[in-house]
């Protein structure tokens, strides 16, 4: 297929050998949002892509042949002779024609055909130069299917336009704007209020997550689309520049401060976790981090010189949270708190300037019906009126309920939130958790219940206190379909994994615990070795299990090489022992593992680790088994560790 193009003034349509591209016309109205609705779902697609699935939108038709734009990323890894589809608005799957996959140069965009007999809705292509900071724009696409959502449903997200970039970004997106977006819609159209094809999605807000533990990232809410004027000008549309608007000085500083703060995001992640225990290290990381959000910050400013637009102020400062989270006290939470109540005196749509003053109250979990309380969770709430998908206000407004006593209002926003957001890897495991934690809450008080009753009727036995709680714990199990709750967070927390596969520190965390419980021993092995090889922080306890799931498969080369990582990652700085408790406990489980293995003299040599340090409760076996094996080891055992491990 060619691509070349000119421009026919008086009909309104630029035409090619192979097709014509619509142009909308000039005194176009603007729709409503029903209208506007129904035909970005009719002109967007459901890409089957060789990886994930992504979006796309028709831009024309000649005949059978439909020719459709999408993402590049969508579908750089597609090998030709591989089945890939499409899917259209009435439902039908149609084959891409392989040889007509084409990347277009300079824009992460790729252009292919499909055909049907069938008659289906073509995009018209808009007008850029008609467009300022503030107006509407509605970006269109197919979420990725989770286990709730099982099926790609169309979406139809609002917001409105930050800023048209000159500065060239990288593959090309130089489209900002405000909307909400969701993993796989990557490809589809954003369309003005005229509904003009404006841009093809493909990148989410930058997400600037400060540490691994930190927990809940700070989003900047801004998302990027190529212009669809970049797509047209690769293909050598003629007299394209028409089209085109060229940026005025507000739009490319806000640009530019988007660019800045991008890069922040290819630090962390460009970085290995070792390089984050390393306090010098850590501290240029932080200080080139800091130093490129205070340069986002005054380009801000500088743009806000030029035009006093709301969302402008909103970035500044949401841009200086993040200069502090890497650098403290930059700027004072006065001058921060200003900026977001500055943006809603301008425009009191932004609904992620509500949350920002929410987040920035103070709230206080042991007098729910305070004043203040009632603030914060009204700005939590209008947050979530004005953008029910906003994922950080779900997330921030959860946790003000940090006390375990009102851990149910916590899952109960959290369920909320995925009911609207299901790809939403965060809100899968926090809902996973949470459902946990209550379970927890509830066995306790249940199995406290049944034994007092059972002490008042002198049915306790005390004589064998251990077997006895054991009955108790499965009795109330089986009473509260454990197993049930269970299986809904592994299959949350799969969910979570599909989403974001690299959260190893919190979702494969969880996972792993809820596999051994399930007794997926295998499944909870795999999850704590790839938790404990790639997060940039472990915990002991993660070793101890991992250690011990070992044990019970009888694989005692599992455990030294468990124990052998768990001192690596230690001098690593990325495990840190709190006790000489869980020095020993490690000597003593790895030196069990030599002697099963028959290398007595290294079995012996950590058992004299395990004595140094003051002896643990990991043997297995009895005080006499352990008194005789030191005795072979020509250990003297001190009587306290006697007394009081065993």
């Amino acid at each position: 297929m060619q691509s070349s193009y000119s421009l026919d003034e008086d009909s309104g349509i630029k035409h090619n050998n192979d097709y014509e591209v619509k142009v909308i016309s000039p005194g176009a109205s603007a729709l409503g949002k029903r209208e506007l609705s129904q035909k970005s779902k009719d002109i967007s697609l459901l890409v089957q892509g060789p990886s994930s699935p992504g979006s796309g939108v028709i831009i024309a038709r000649t005949g059978a042949n439909y020719y459709a734009l999408t993402a590049w990323h969508v579908l750089k890894n597609y090998v030709e002779g591989e089945e890939l589809q499409v899917r259209t608005s009435d439902g039908q799957w149609h084959d891409v024609v392989s040889s007509s996959i084409k990347k277009i140069q300079g824009v992460d965009i790729a252009e292919f055909t499909f055909r049907s007999r069938n008659k289906y809705a073509i995009a018209e292509v808009g007008n850029l130069k008609s467009l300022s900071p503030g107006d509407d724009v509605f970006v269109s696409g197919f979420p990725l299917p989770t286990s709730s959502v099982p099926k790609s449903i169309h979406r139809f997200l609002e917001g409105s336009l930050v800023a048209l970039s000159g500065q060239s970004q990288a593959d090309g997106y130089d489209l900002l704007y405000s909307n909400p977006t969701l993993p796989g819609m990557s490809g589809g159209p954003v369309l003005s209020k005229r509904g003009g094809l404006i841009g093809v999605h493909g990148r989410a807000e930058t997400d600037v997550t400060l540490s691994e533990q930190e927990g809940i990232a700070v989003k900047t809410g801004i998302n990027q689309a190529i212009p669809i004027t970049h797509v047209l000008k690769q293909l050598n549309v003629g007299s394209v520049q028409k089209d085109l608007s060229l940026p005025d000085e507000h739009q490319q500083l806000i640009a530019a401060a988007t660019q800045k703060i991008d890069l922040i995001k290819t630090i962390r992640e460009s970085t290995h976790r070792t390089e984050w225990k390393n306090d010098q290290r850590r501290n240029e990381l932080n200080g080139m981090s800091a130093s490129l959000a205070k340069q986002a910050v005054d380009l801000v400013s500088a743009s806000i010189v030029h035009k006093k637009v709301g969302y402008s102020y909103y970035l500044r400062g949401t841009y200086k949270l993040v200069a502090n989270g890497y650098q403290l006290d930059q700027y004072s939470e006065d001058s921060i708190l200003s900026d977001f109540k500055k943006a809603l005196s301008l425009d009191d749509q932004i609904a992620p300037a509500y949350l920002r003053i929410a987040s920035m109250m103070e709230f206080n979990n042991y007098e729910l019906g305070d004043k203040k309380n009632l603030d914060v969770i009204r700005y939590y709430e209008k947050a979530l009126s004005l953008d029910p998908f906003l994922e950080e206000g779900y997330l921030r407004y959860g946790a003000i309920y940090w006390d375990p006593d009102h851990v149910e209002k916590k899952l109960a926003i959290y369920e909320r939130g995925l009911k609207k957001i299901p790809t939403s890897a965060r809100l899968n495991w926090e809902v996973a958790n949470n459902i946990l934690a209550i379970a927890v809450k509830r066995s306790i008080k249940l199995q406290n219940e049944k034994t007092d009753a059972m002490i008042k009727k002198n049915a306790y036995d005390f004589d064998n206190q251990p077997a006895q709680n054991k009955r108790i714990r499965e009795e109330v199990a089986k009473e509260m379909g454990y197993r049930k709750i269970l299986l809904r967070a592994e299959k949350l927390l799969d969910t979570s994994l599909a989403m974001n596969p690299g959260d190893s520190f919190w979702a494969r965390r969880y996972r792993a615990d809820v596999r051994d419980k399930l007794g997926n021993k295998k499944g909870a092995i795999d999850d704590y070795s790839i938790h404990i090889s790639t997060s940039t922080l472990v915990w002991p306890e993660d070793l101890a299990k991992l250690s011990d799931l070992y044990r019970e498969a009888g694989n005692h080369s599992g455990i030294v090489d468990t124990v052998d990582t768990a001192f690596l990652l230690q001098s690593k700085k990325i495990v840190k022992f709190t006790d000489f408790t869980q020095y020993a406990n490690l000597y003593i489980k790895r030196a069990q593992a030599y002697e099963a293995m028959g290398i007595h003299a290294k079995a012996c040599e950590d058992l004299g680790g395990f004595l140094a340090y003051g002896g643990g409760y990991e043997f297995v076996g009895s005080k006499e088994d352990f008194a005789s094996w030191a005795g072979r080891c020509n250990w003297e055992v001190p009587k306290e560790i006697l007394d009081n491990y065993f």
